[in-house]
């Protein structure tokens, strides 16, 4: 384990606050100290909040001014919008997990002692996946609106791909060459994608629930449970996802992840992914829909 892994503090001599990485005290002339997270690194300031009748919330205004709450409750930490943002870009592009990236801001924040600077790693991930659904219902169109998104109504198909009402002529029937708008699907999944069991399942939040490409739970264990495998005797030699598939996964809700996409272009289909449960092969298969 690197040194820098443990939230153990270390004396930071004449750096920070007093030789510390946490200013002395919890407000400064009334006003709470609270951790601000920006792409530069971890920083305490004082937030003065507006009291008048007519203010509003804390949580709005805190939104007013660029921060993100970690929490409802008490706030103590916020995040930048460019923080989440930068985040979610490093985590698409660059495979960048929380807890590298914290470890950047911290190092960046006390490069002789990071360990001193306050842990916030479980605060990014639970804001950063709250803050991408939030983007997501923006880009949709459901930021401003009352309505609620349904199946597969933040997801989008193939745009080149033929789509009635999308991207073909309304006499599109009427047109002799058909074959011009025949749908061709391809299915594949990932054996590799295994999700360890949690211990305490009810406390798990589940922010989508087959608005995005993921099919909706409830649909897919009643498939599930309905369901009989029967087990085909491999006949092709050394096919490792055929014969990795029969080993044990201990612990594991999730042993991998099956999906159809357009045979031409690759791009998902809304609402057609699953997650592979121990013991069931085709069963995940079958069990996708989409609406055509």
């Amino acid at each position: 384990m690197d040194e820098d892994d443990s939230d153990v503090e270390e004396p930071a001599g004449e750096y920070g606050w007093a030789g510390s990485g946490r200013p002395p005290n919890r407000d400064l002339h009334g006003a709470p100290i609270v951790v601000v997270v920006h792409t530069n690194g971890v920083h305490h300031l004082p937030i003065s909040l507006c009291s008048c009748p007519s203010a509003p919330d804390p949580i709005t205004q805190y939104l007013q001014m660029g921060f993100y709450p970690s929490t409802y409750k008490q706030i103590e930490t916020v995040f930048t919008f460019q923080v989440l943002d930068d985040y979610r870009l490093e985590n698409l592009e660059c495979q960048t997990s929380c807890h590298h990236y914290y470890s950047k801001l911290r190092r960046m924040t006390n490069s002789i002692f990071p360990t001193s600077v306050p842990d916030r790693k479980r605060e990014l991930a639970r804001a950063e996946r709250q803050w991408r659904n939030l983007k997501e219902w923006k880009w949709f169109g459901f930021g401003h609106t009352d309505a609620i998104p349904g199946d597969t109504d933040l997801a989008l198909f193939c745009p080149t791909c033929p789509q009635p009402g999308v991207n073909l002529p309304d006499n599109w029937e009427d047109d002799e060459y058909q074959w011009k708008y025949f749908r061709s699907f391809v299915v594949d999944g990932n054996f590799v994608a295994a999700h360890q069991q949690q211990l305490r399942t009810t406390d798990d939040v589940w922010i989508k629930d087959g608005e995005g490409f993921m099919t909706r739970r409830a649909p897919y264990f009643d498939h599930l449970r309905c369901t009989t495998e029967i087990r085909e005797p491999c006949t092709c030699n050394e096919h490792r996802a055929v014969l990795d598939r029969a080993k044990p996964h201990k612990g594991c809700d999730v042993t991998g992840i099956g999906a159809f996409a357009c045979l031409r272009h690759g791009c998902y289909c809304p609402g057609d992914r699953a997650a592979n449960r121990p013991r069931v092969n085709f069963a995940n298969i079958s069990s996708f829909t989409y609406r055509i």
